[in-house]
């Protein structure tokens, strides 16, 4: 077979030679070809590879383009060259590496090519290694781009299996796998110099770098912006002697543990290294050892994030020794305390010695906490004050501090720089835009210009305070491209921040108003930003316009001012139908003047109530688009109370104004409706508008004894501001559509506790078209629909938006299906805590009978946020037809795919989802104030029986203007994973979240699934102890004793005298806890081994439960003796104190 574009020349007066290679033909075969005959000739061949894609696939097959001893493979350059794991012939065919070496020796070199598209889904040696594999190999990558590679197992990027490779000069990003997303590193002793490894993702461990064994370096490198799903999102080393040397690890992130660094055995050194803004939603933000020991020299550690336990670092069974550092900075999230560090097992040691240490966070709190038994040594530090008892507050635990120093540490430990030479702020990334004040909220660059401290990437702190934050922030600065400038960002907002959140994420809180930002420099030297913006009020806020017949207009004159002090610009306004002003362009208003627009309403006949808003879009600091309310009356309406008999008068009144032509309104009162006189449901009438007074003023009842409403052949018919509640019927409990002539609305509107037999428990739709926006489905049960079913012979469809869905039971807990052609559109939704025992809690969508013809059948729930559909059921929607069901932009609270995939069956098209809460979508707060568990509107602690509460959580309000959930996790010893209960927020924008928990006895467990759907937990009959958590805020904790003392299930009485929690060994004081069946005169004493007696701890009468004494242990090393006289009972344990 002919090769084409294959040149051949003698490059060497000796023995080797080189070969040209083109795209011509099939370029991967002729690369292969090229490449054996350079490893035939003598001496070292040269492939020399011109500018193009060459697609391996065709070379060797799955295994790639295959390389040979003693050839030099060298392409036109990374931006120019690439080598791809496809096919020319079927570019969807992919190799399983793109480069693959085996027992190579240090005479092959790789350089100048992009590596990539390559995917090792193979088994063995075939998982591993997507983009370079080297086995037994010592060959050489230079300058090459390894992106965009996936493997099912190691090495993403490239996969390294013993001897010497040396890999210099590459940027391996964009890649994907289990373990070492960018690169797996086993039995090596290879080197990684001047690399960048950023942007890769290990489904498993080790996001940039993962080290096995062996005792690699990697020497002046950047980590960066990895993410590792299960611990090690920069690097994740185990067994290994791995060495960095002025290395920097950079915003690496882990949604569980290590954002940073993760050593599990062996020892990593790291000398000049940066550890920098890593993540870890858990513990270790910066470093993690839970085995072996990390050694750090002269390094930078700071803006290391997790979220409970050691901001920067943390150890669990391993140690750390960290020297002439600068560490600061680095904080939890939430948890007020270890931004430091946090020494979690017995025997573990964190040892800091001769560092510059302060600012972890800049919050004063506790910032090292030590758990373990071992006295930790940190002296000989910089703590950025001289006072003794402020440095012991920052302390929790055996930790020894004395000597420290009072004055920065600057000979031989990393420091912040001392001399200043320059400080700007710009109000873009470029850094080109220099500001000296600040007109609106957004993100500001910072320059410091100053010296260099050492040879790594040194960082400077700087500290921004305003009037509404006198606390303020530390915010990082780092020496990037130009040694002696260090650069950084804040972002400034005037949205309430709190405090710590604010530190932890740079943000800065300022008045909306006006306000000075002061900015302290290393050096202390102050930098004043003022923040003036303009602000922008109308008057009134809101209009209401008189009342006005159809086919008339009615003018309102508006005044909008410019409070700020500068000019405001207002770009443009917009209205809804039925209103519109005289803007006409662009207008400047001068500070504290303002303009006037004259607004204009012509209702159209269609409806009594006209609402709207009103957007006024300018650049003021308060508001951007500032909102306006409009209402507009027409001249026309009706209104009912709870009067005489309030059924019978509604039921005429609706009958009578259904004859007349145009749209009326009937303006319900504050009241409850009592409709069970109707037990087919009240019948609505056509061409009306139903106003109440709001949810929680106006109810609408059936009682329990029969069906809400009724609504048939209806034309135009709008809802609004009701509570629709205790319907029952065979089907739709609370309304029942049929024939519906033309959209039905229903805004703002509560179906709670409304139950149906067979299908739609709040509401049926038979046939016809149904909106509901701005609603609530709560507690509501059917078979088949627990809030909303549909479906008849000829059509039947909703369309809900900005709605929540809490606690409905059904096969479809939010809506289910009949065998009939349906269209079900929802949009910013948000459903929890809805289910059905056999699955489906979300949806239940049956198969059309003829589902070929049915071109009306389309089913789509898109921007929503829906989780624990059930808690304790994983598949969570079941579709039974054969059309797509659309679920897309959703946020399911896994963000893994496989466990995403278990919650549906039947074709759902799930990409993309969303990784966070949809914004703008019902959803919960990102922060949860404080839970607790109440009896009668009275927070309880302890309970005796079995019984109904309610939980309430106060917290912020995710979406002013709509109503929002909080999810909280019920447990207890019967039911210790727990089940979810659904807590709707009491009204737009309270912030107040309450649900009803039901309390029963049963000790076997038999029934979590019934139950989580019911809200109800189980308890041991003879004592138990509820615990309720926050799905957000997992700090955020309650718990009430079942048939205990108050104060759960630690005051539990014993049966026996008990004396326990005290440790063969000990270095300090001792925790002593003992417990008492009844009420007893009780001693306690500590004796040493001659019966000498140490310490009376304890004398007198104790009530029954469980008590603990503290001892402080003040005694030298030796065996003593605790002895416990309780009645005429003893109890003796014997401890052993160490030094």
């Amino acid at each position: 077979m002919k090769k084409m574009g294959l040149c051949i020349w003698f490059a060497f007066t000796l023995s080797g030679f080189s070969i040209d290679v083109d795209t011509t033909g099939l370029e991967g075969d002729s690369l292969q070809i090229a490449i054996i005959r350079a490893a035939k000739a003598p001496g070292i061949g040269t492939v020399w590879v011109a500018p193009g894609t060459y697609r391996v696939y065709d070379a060797s097959g799955d295994t790639g383009l295959v390389l040979l001893d003693s050839v030099y493979l060298i392409g036109a350059g990374a931006p120019v060259c690439t080598l791809h794991a496809g096919s020319r012939i079927d570019d969807r065919v992919r190799a399983w590496h793109v480069i693959y070496g085996e027992n190579l020796s240090e005479a092959v070199l790789v350089k100048g090519f992009t590596v990539t598209g390559g995917n090792a889904d193979g088994m063995g040696y075939g998982a591993d290694g997507g983009g370079i594999f080297l086995h037994n190999s010592s060959a050489r990558i230079e300058s090459c781009m390894v992106v965009g590679n996936h493997a099912d197992s190691l090495g993403g990027g490239i996969f390294v299996e013993n001897e010497s490779p040396i890999i210099d000069g590459c940027e391996i990003s964009s890649n994907f796998g289990r373990k070492g997303s960018g690169v797996f590193l086993l039995g090596t002793y290879g080197t990684l110099r001047n690399c960048v490894i950023e942007e890769n993702r290990a489904y498993g461990i080790g996001g940039g770098v993962y080290a096995e064994k062996g005792g690699p370096e990697i020497n002046t490198c950047y980590i960066k912006n990895n993410q590792a799903n299960n611990g090690g999102g920069g690097v994740f080393a185990l067994a290994t002697s791995l060495i960095l040397d002025n290395t920097s690890i950079i915003s690496n992130y882990s949604p569980t543990n290590s954002g940073g660094i993760h050593l599990e055995e062996g020892d990593i050194l790291l000398f000049r290294c940066t550890i920098l803004r890593n993540h870890a939603e858990v513990n270790g933000g910066g470093a993690t050892a839970v085995g072996g020991k990390i050694t750090m020299d002269e390094c930078r550690v700071a803006g290391n994030i997790a979220g409970y336990e050691g901001g920067a670092f943390f150890t669990d069974g391993g140690s750390m020794d960290i020297r002439y550092s600068l560490i600061t900075d680095n904080s939890t999230l939430h948890t007020s305390k270890e931004g430091l560090g946090c020494v979690s097992g017995w025997t573990d040691s964190l040892f800091i010695m001769y560092s510059n240490v302060y600012w972890n966070p800049l919050m004063p709190d506790t910032e090292y906490v030590n758990k373990g038994g071992e006295m930790q040594t940190l002296v000989e530090n910089y703590w950025h004050t001289a006072d003794e008892d402020s440095i012991g507050a920052l302390f929790e635990g055996a930790v020894n501090f004395i000597p420290y120093a009072t004055s920065p540490l600057v000979t031989n430990t990393v420091h912040e720089p001392e001399y200043i030479y320059g400080f700007d702020v710009f109000s873009d990334e470029d850094c080109s835009s220099s500001i000296t004040e600040l007109n609106h909220p957004g993100r500001i660059y910072m320059v410091l210009k100053g010296e260099s401290v050492s040879s790594g990437k040194d960082i400077a702190v700087v500290r921004l305070y305003s009037g509404n934050l006198r606390r303020g922030i530390a915010v990082i600065l780092m020496e990037d491209t130009l040694p002696g400038v260090y650069t950084g960002h804040a972002d400034i907002t005037t949205d309430e921040t709190e405090e710590r959140t604010g530190d932890v994420y740079d943000r800065l809180m300022v008045d909306k108003l006006g306000d000075d930002i002061v900015i302290v420099m290393p050096d202390g030297k102050d930098f004043l930003l003022p923040y003036r913006p303009p602000l922008i009020s109308s008057s009134p806020e809101s209009l209401s316009f008189p009342g006005t017949f159809p086919g008339d207009t009615s003018t309102v004159p508006i005044w909008i001012k410019n409070t700020g002090y500068y000019s405001l610009t207002i770009y443009s306004v917009s209205f809804t139908s039925s209103f519109s002003c005289d803007f006409m362009d662009t207008m400047v208003v001068p500070p504290e003047d303002s303009v006037s627009l004259t607004l204009y309403f012509h209702p159209d006949g269609s409806s009594i109530i006209h609402t709207g808003t009103l957007f006024v879009y300018s650049d003021a600091s308060n508001a951007s688009e500032y909102m306006v309310p409009l209402t507009g009356k027409e001249r026309r309406g009706w209104e009912v109370d709870t009067s005489g008999n309030e059924a019978d008068t509604i039921f005429s009144l609706m009958n009578y104004l259904s004859g007349i032509p145009g749209v009326d309104t009937i303006i319900f009162k504050p009241g409850t409706y009592d409709f069970s006189g109707y037990p087919e449901g009240m019948p609505l009438g056509d061409s009306l508008y139903l106003l109440g007074y709001g949810p929680s003023s106006c109810t609408l009842t059936a009682g329990g004894r029969g069906r809400v409403l009724y609504a048939e052949s209806l034309g135009c018919f709008h809802m609004e501001g009701f509570t629709i509640k205790d319907g029952y019927a065979e089907n739709g409990g609370g309304i029942y559509f049929e024939d519906l002539q033309d959209t039905v609305w229903i805004k703002n509107c509560v179906f709670a506790d409304n139950h149906a037999v067979s299908d739609g428990g709040a509401c049926m739709v038979v046939s016809g078209m149904v909106y509901f926006d701005d609603c609530v489905f709560l507690e509501n049960s059917a078979d088949t629909g627990g809030a909303i079913s549909l479906g008849g012979p000829v059509y039947a469809g909703v369309f809900v938006m900005n709605s929540l869905f809490c606690g409905n039971h059904g096969k479809g807990g939010v809506f289910g299906t009949k065998p009939y052609p349906v269209t079900i559109c929802m949009d910013s939704v948000c459903a929890v805590d809805n289910g059905n025992e056999s699955g489906g809690g979300l949806g239940w969508v049956s198969s059309p009978e003829n589902p070929s013809s049915d071109t009306s059948f389309y089913i789509s729930l898109n921007f929503s946020n829906l989780y624990y559909n059930l808690y304790q059921n994983d598949t969570e929607y079941l579709n039974f037809s054969e059309r797509v069901s659309y679920l897309e932009h959703c946020f399911w609270w896994f963000t893994d795919t496989l466990a995403l995939d278990s919650l549906f069956q039947g074709n759902c098209n799930i990409v993309p989802f969303e990784t966070t809460f949809v914004s703008g979508a019902p959803g919960e707060p990102d922060t949860c104030y404080s839970v607790s568990i109440l009896r009668d509107g009275t927070s309880v602690d302890s309970i005796n029986s079995p019984r109904e509460l309610v939980i309430e959580v106060e917290g912020e309000d995710r979406n002013p203007g709509k109503r929002d959930v909080v999810a909280v996790i019920v447990s207890s010893s019967v039911y210790p994973s727990g089940i979810a209960v659904a807590l709707p927020e009491t009204g737009h924008s309270t912030g107040i979240y309450r649900g009803i928990l039901r309390v029963k006895e049963d000790s076997t467990g038999a029934s979590i699934v019934q139950d989580d759907i019911q809200q109800i937990i189980r308890v041991n009959p003879s004592g138990d102890t509820v615990r309720v958590r926050c799905n957000t805020s997992p700090s955020v904790k309650y718990e009430v004793g079942y048939k205990l003392i108050p104060g759960g299930a630690e005051r539990k009485i014993p049966e026996e005298v008990v004396l326990e929690g005290l440790p063969p060994l000990f270095s300090g004081g001792l925790s002593i806890r003992l417990g008492l069946p009844e009420r007893m005169k009780v001693s306690l004493s500590v004796y040493d081994v001659t019966g000498r007696k140490i310490s009376r701890l304890l004398s007198g009468t104790l009530e029954p439960g469980f008590h603990e004494v503290r001892w402080n242990g003040d005694v030298p090393p030796g065996m003593f003796f605790i002895c416990l006289k309780a009645g005429g009972e003893f109890r003796v344990k014997r401890v052993v104190k160490i030094k």
